[in-house]
């Protein structure tokens, strides 16, 4: 008991120590801070007709004035003003389009001009043609493009045949594949009249049977 006495009183005397002597090392750390100098404002008369000298300024002291603060935010507002106002007048700018492209397309008095040239010539109806008639008209057609040649001739004629549903014998068959392979080269063409060829060697050597 008598240890944790002592002990205490122990422990209470270095606690105010310390205190005493942190208050004291503070005091004199102030103390021994030089005060800042003051600077006097010197005022010039200045002769009528010589320039004024103007004051000094004060000296920079490391506080900043409210009138600067005041300027950047002022200066920090004035773009957002500025972008509120372009967004405006973009919108109306939008709304006065759109009031008049309604009203264009519910107006009566604007003329709707046809694309279409004047002289343009209207393709009649294959299906409702006479077959002479579409048979002349596509002979015309193949004697621009290749010329009188027999092969447009021939192909015209058993077209002209077709369209009147008439049917082909094997050896017209041929005479229209080969006039066809003629005109527009395809091997698939080809292929199909060596076929018709084949046939008729082995099959019909003098074939005048229909090929229906």
């Amino acid at each position: 008991m008598r240890k944790l006495m002592i002990g205490t009183i122990l422990s209470v005397t270095c606690a105010c120590g310390c205190f005493f002597y942190a208050k004291w090392d503070t005091q004199r750390v102030a103390d021994s801070v030089p005060e800042s100098p003051i600077v006097e404002q010197q005022t010039v008369d200045a002769h009528p007709h010589e320039t004024p000298v103007l004051e000094t300024p004060p000296a920079n002291t490391g506080v900043f004035e409210p009138k600067t603060n005041i300027v950047e935010n002022s200066m920090s507002t004035t773009p957002k003003t500025e972008d509120s106002t372009t967004q405006v007048d973009a919108a109306e700018q939008t709304k006065d389009v759109e009031e008049k492209g309604a009203a264009w397309q519910t107006d009566d008095a604007h003329e709707h001009k046809s694309t279409r040239s004047p002289f343009a010539r209207e393709l009649p109806d294959i299906s409702e043609m006479d077959p002479d008639e579409l048979a002349d008209m596509l002979l015309v057609g193949l004697l621009k493009r290749f010329g009188d040649i027999p092969e447009v001739h021939t192909f015209m004629e058993l077209e002209r045949k077709r369209f009147k549903n008439q049917p082909w014998t094997l050896d017209e068959r041929i005479d229209f594949t080969r006039a066809q392979y003629h005109l527009w080269p395809d091997p698939r063409t080809k292929e199909s009249l060596e076929i018709f060829l084949e046939r008729r060697a082995t099959e019909y050597p003098r074939s005048t049977k229909i090929v229906r």
